[in-house]
C-alpha cells in the first residue's frame, strides 16, 4: 500500500499534465494501514470510451471509502465503494468519453488512511457505428452474359460491400462503390442477389434478398428505331432513337467518316428512347448519321439506310 506524506509528488497522465503536488498530512494511526498489504486489479484493461471496468480491491481499511481517479489522483473521480469487513471492495466506473486512445493510471484512493494503489488500463479506438444495410437493390442484365447489380448505401463507415448469389460471394473492396458487373457463363440465365455493407467490426443485414433477373438469349441485337437527328446548339446535334435490342451492350454512331461509340452498364432498355449528343461541330454545319446496336456476336445493321440528317444551329 501507498501511502501519501508531505511534499508527496503525485503521478502524472499519459496526456502530459502539469505535476502538481498533493500535501497531505500522514494520518494518525497510519502504522496499522502500513501492515496491510492492499492491492487492486481492474477487469477490463483495455477498451474503448465507455468501457465499463470493474475494480477489486483487497487489504483495505474495513468501512472506509476508495475512490478511483482517472488519469492518477489529480484526475476526476470516476467511482467509489466502501471497504467490507474483509478489506475488499467492487468498484464499478465507466471510462470516460472522448478519451484518447493512449494508456492511463487509474489511482485508487483511500483518503482516510491516505493511501493508494494503481492500475493501468489502456484505452483503444471507438469501433465503427453499427452498418446499415444498402436499399434499392437493382439487377438488370448487360448483354447476354452479364448482370448489372446496383444499390444506395445507407452508411458512411463501410469498408466495402458483399454481392451473394445464394452460391457465391463477390467482394467489392471500394467503399463508395454502389454497382457490382457479375458475369455468368450463358446466355438466358436466370440469377437472384443480395447485397450487404462490411467494416472491420462485421456485416449488415442484407438488403434486396431476392433481387432477380435473366439475362438475355445470344446473338446479334436488333437494330434502332425511329433514328432522328435535331441541331441543339451551334456546336452540336443530338441523335435520337427507341431501342429494340434487349442484349446490346453498347450502340454505334457513325456519320459516314467517324464512329462514336457509348458504351454504359445503364444501356435503355428494350422500347426506351435513348439520345446521344455528337459534339465539336461548327455552327452551320450539315451532317447525317447512322446508328447500330452492338454486343460480343456483333453489331446490328446501321439505320435508317437514308440516314438522320441536321444542320447545327447558326
Amino acid at each position: 500500500m501507498r501511502h501519501l506524506s508531505v511534499r508527496r509528488h503525485l503521478g502524472l497522465a499519459a496526456t502530459g499534465a502539469v505535476l502538481l503536488a498533493l500535501v497531505v498530512p500522514v494520518a494518525t494511526g497510519s502504522s496499522e494501514a502500513l501492515a496491510q498489504a492492499s492491492s487492486v486489479t481492474i477487469s477490463p484493461a483495455q477498451g474503448p470510451p465507455g468501457t465499463e471496468v470493474t475494480a477489486t480491491g483487497s487489504g483495505w481499511t474495513p468501512g472506509d471509502t476508495i475512490q478511483a481517479r482517472w488519469n492518477t489522483l489529480n484526475g476526476a473521480t470516476v467511482g467509489s465503494a466502501t471497504v467490507n469487513n474483509s478489506g475488499g471492495f467492487t468498484l464499478p466506473f465507466a471510462v470516460p468519453s472522448g478519451t484518447a486512445p493512449v494508456p492511463y493510471v487509474v489511482s485508487f484512493l483511500d483518503a482516510h488512511t491516505n493511501s493508494f494503489e494503481n492500475a493501468n488500463f489502456t484505452v483503444t479506438q471507438s469501433p465503427p457505428p453499427p452498418l446499415t444495410a444498402p436499399a434499392n437493390v437493382k439487377v438488370v442484365p448487360y448483354g447476354a452474359l452479364d448482370f448489372h447489380i446496383t444499390w444506395t448505401s445507407n452508411s458512411t463507415s463501410q469498408t466495402g460491400f458483399q454481392v451473394y448469389n445464394g452460391v457465391t460471394t463477390q467482394n467489392v473492396t471500394t467503399a463508395t462503390q454502389d454497382d457490382y458487373l457479375w458475369a455468368v457463363s450463358q446466355p438466358g440465365t436466370y440469377m437472384c442477389f443480395a447485397v450487404r455493407a462490411y467494416n472491420s467490426s462485421g456485416y449488415s443485414a442484407w438488403a434486396g434478398m431476392w433481387t432477380c433477373g435473366s439475362t438475355p438469349p445470344s446473338g446479334s441485337p436488333a437494330a434502332p428505331a425511329d433514328v432522328v437527328a435535331t441541331g441543339v446548339s451551334p456546336n452540336a446535334i443530338q441523335i435520337s432513337f427507341v431501342n429494340q435490342a434487349d442484349n446490346e451492350t453498347a450502340f454505334l454512331f457513325y456519320n459516314g467518316v467517324t464512329t462514336e461509340t457509348y458504351n454504359s452498364y445503364n444501356e435503355p432498355g428494350q422500347g426506351s428512347s435513348f439520345t446521344f449528343d455528337w459534339t465539336g461541330l461548327q455552327p452551320n454545319t450539315w451532317m447525317c448519321f447512322e446508328v447500330a446496336a452492338y454486343n460480343q456476336w456483333g453489331r446490328s445493321a446501321y439505320v435508317p439506310s437514308t440516314w438522320a440528317c441536321a444542320w447545327t444551329q447558326s
